[in-house]
């Protein structure tokens, strides 16, 4: 499958974070637009305040966000003056109001009014949120009256006491919904209560920018895919190379090579400082940007198996250099790499012939590794005296026998690692032809795995080439069975053949345009939106008439949704005289012709726009000649019905349509009588 680019196109997640802002038991806000002075139109209002007052969230849409509606008997007219001025004026507002439920109880309220901003600094919405104090106010009033009660008298330092109390319980409620506001980001500095600052924490009402660093990395740009491909290279030599060096590192020349491998470790190193600065796709289907989430994504994801695998394990060999072997055998660490490539060709699976070819890699692959662990057996069977090895029976074949206390004797390393795969692919494909074979013990048991492995990789592999092959050609076999059901229709149904010649020909060229892919059927899958643009696009040569060309963008995207093709073939009739009319038709390409009678009337060819002129009030008109093609022609038509739907949405516009409409040849200008 594709690379996953995640949601990159700028959002506007202010509505998101205003409801983070709030806890379940506060969020009773709504938001009205400042820009609308007069009204202050709700805009948005959240579930809480739909539960708090008794409405409805589509009875309170664009009402005015001073709650208007929420006024009683005991509603203060000070208080109505204050939240009306605090609009107005656009200036922060913290009261405690009595408002009324929909049902006619009231309730005490402490109200918060915080003006919006967006990123130039002006005020665009209105942030009113409603605490419901109700139960505080009556605790508090409860208390006081106790309080009363048991002093017989309040002197006037307690009187004073007593208001400040209720200053503070006012500013701790006020505290508490402030809270609420906060940006998990904030500035550490000490959290004031003063109401000017709390606007600095709101967040403001605009798209969100994307804070990136130079040195980062899209995880689908075309830098990135190519440092991919360059270490997925890398990655493969590894795989070879490795395990080759393991097996034949008694010839000496892997430390030939000693050098190419620290180069490409470094690489491998570098590829890990690279993944810390490649972004990445969230669970919410978002590009991350910051360098923390970042670092944790890749260190809780595939660091370690990286880290393995750019261990330099080189440097052994400089601190002693009899430990090539060791070298090399740890080396075979970097193998884990493979994983991450097989998930990153894993997206290339879709398309067969990739997929073939992964297959045939990987079997290749597999029989190299096994052909070096073969050579391993074998020489390890010789250094303990086995004269009937298959490696010590190699030697003496082809001349080149090993001889005791001699390291260097015995076949080559380019001998021995030809034979080697050969005896391994002939024992994965068939069963060998006997010239190579296991003969000790090890050797056999050996040759027994290699040969369940081969069994699986050709079950798994040569018996899907069949499927892969099929999916290649799975176009032409639906071509090929759909012409085959013409054909059954033709016979069943005894057309004659100049019509079967031509149904078979509309059906051959229809095919060879579109390659059998139904636009319509395809359209259907996508969004409206989404549907308008693609037939906007698809069919532009007609809405770049001049007729179109004051017409507003709505308008476009619903005529091209009402547009339908046609395609006709040489010497089909798109109309015939006496057809009623009732289409405006564009010629795509191709060119027809008009005929009255045996007279050619009118000859048109591509851009031009004929059929019936919807500027007539005429209820039934009738075509006065024949329309034929006189080549393969693309015809775009619109009904007459359709169009008029859409200019009824448009009446503006409609007039200037029937002033411009200029049809190159118009079909219904001599009308025929009914019949």
């Amino acid at each position: 499958m594709p690379m996953r680019r995640g949601r990159f196109a700028p959002q506007n997640t202010f509505l998101e974070t205003i409801a983070q802002k709030f806890d379940h038991g506060n969020s009773n806000f709504v938001l009205g637009s400042a820009q609308e002075k007069n009204n202050y139109p709700i805009v948005y209002c959240s579930d809480g305040f739909c539960e708090l007052t008794g409405f409805t969230r589509t009875e309170l849409m664009r009402r005015t966000c001073a709650c208007n509606f929420l006024y009683g008997l005991e509603t203060n007219q000070e208080d109505v003056r204050n939240i009306q001025n605090a609009l107005k004026t656009q200036k922060e507002l913290k009261k405690e109001v009595i408002f009324y439920r929909k049902n006619g109880s009231h309730f005490f309220c402490l109200l918060d009014i915080v003006p919006i901003k967006n990123e130039k600094g002006t005020v665009v919405l209105f942030l009113v949120s409603h605490k419901d104090v109700t139960k505080r106010k009556q605790s508090g009033e409860a208390t006081h009256d106790r309080d009363e009660n048991a002093s017989g008298r309040t002197g006037p330092g307690e009187r004073k006491l007593t208001r400040s109390r209720s200053r503070k319980f006012s500013r701790d409620v006020l505290l508490h919904l402030s809270r609420q506001y906060q940006q998990s980001n904030s500035a550490t500095k000490p959290q004031s209560r003063r109401p000017t600052k709390r606007s600095r924490r709101l967040p403001l009402y605009k798209r969100e920018t994307t804070k990136k660093s130079k040195l980062l990395f899209l995880h689908y740009s075309n830098v990135k895919s190519l440092w991919d491909w360059w270490v997925l290279i890398l990655t493969f030599y590894i795989a070879i190379m490795v395990p080759y060096n393991v097996a034949f590192s008694r010839h000496g020349k892997a430390r030939d090579l000693i050098i190419v491998d620290m180069v490409i470790e470094l690489f491998f190193i570098l590829d890990i400082v690279v993944h810390f600065r490649t972004t990445f796709v969230n669970k919410a289907g978002r590009i991350v940007y910051e360098q923390k989430a970042i670092a944790i994504h890749y260190l809780k994801g595939w660091f370690i198996l990286d880290f393995l695998a750019a261990l330099p394990f080189e440097a052994l060999y400089f601190i002693n250099k009899s430990w090539g072997f060791l070298v090399q055998l740890l080396k075979c660490g970097r193998l884990l790499r493979l994983f991450r490539v097989v998930r990153k060709l894993h997206r290339y699976t879709e398309y067969s012939t990739v997929l073939l070819t992964l297959l045939m890699l990987a079997f290749a692959m597999v029989a190299h590794w096994l052909a070096c662990i073969w050579y391993v057996i074998g020489l390890e069977e010789v250094s303990h005296n086995s004269t009937i090895s298959w490696l010590y029976q190699f030697g003496e074949t082809i001349q080149m026998p090993f001889i005791a206390f001699s390291p260097d004797t015995g076949p080559d390393e380019g001998s021995a690692y030809v034979t080697a795969l050969y005896f391994i692919l002939t024992s994965m494909t068939t069963v060998g032809f006997g010239n190579v074979s296991a003969n000790t013990r090890a050797e056999k048991a050996f040759a027994v795995v290699v040969m369940l492995i081969g069994a699986l990789m050709h079950a798994a592999i040569f018996g899907n080439v069949a499927a892969i092959i099929q999916k290649l050609y799975a176009n032409r076999v639906r071509y090929h069975s759909r012409s085959n059901e013409i054909k059954q229709f033709i016979r069943v149904h005894h057309i004659e053949a100049d019509l079967a010649n031509r149904l078979e020909d509309c059906f051959h060229t229809t095919w060879s345009l579109s390659g059998g892919v139904d636009t319509r059927e395809i359209l259907t899958t996508f969004p409206y939106e989404l549907q308008a643009d693609v037939c906007m696009h698809l069919y532009r040569g007609l809405l770049d008439l001049p007729v179109f060309s004051q017409a507003p963008r709505g308008l476009f995207r619903m005529v091209s949704l009402k547009v339908s093709p046609v395609y006709i073939g040489p010497g089909e009739y798109l109309l015939t005289q006496n057809d009623v009319i009732n289409s405006i038709y564009y010629i795509a390409s191709g060119s027809m012709e008009v005929l009255q009678g045996e007279s050619v009337a009118a000859i048109l060819g591509k851009g031009d726009l004929f059929g019936e002129d919807i500027s007539r009030k005429s209820p039934i008109r009738r075509s006065n000649g024949d329309v034929r093609a006189l080549t393969y022609c693309d015809v775009y038509y619109i009904t007459r019905d359709k169009l008029q739907e859409v200019m009824h949405l448009y009446p503006d516009f409609s007039y200037k349509f029937s002033e411009k409409l200029e049809l190159t040849y118009d079909l219904g200008a001599s009308e025929v009588g009914h019949k």
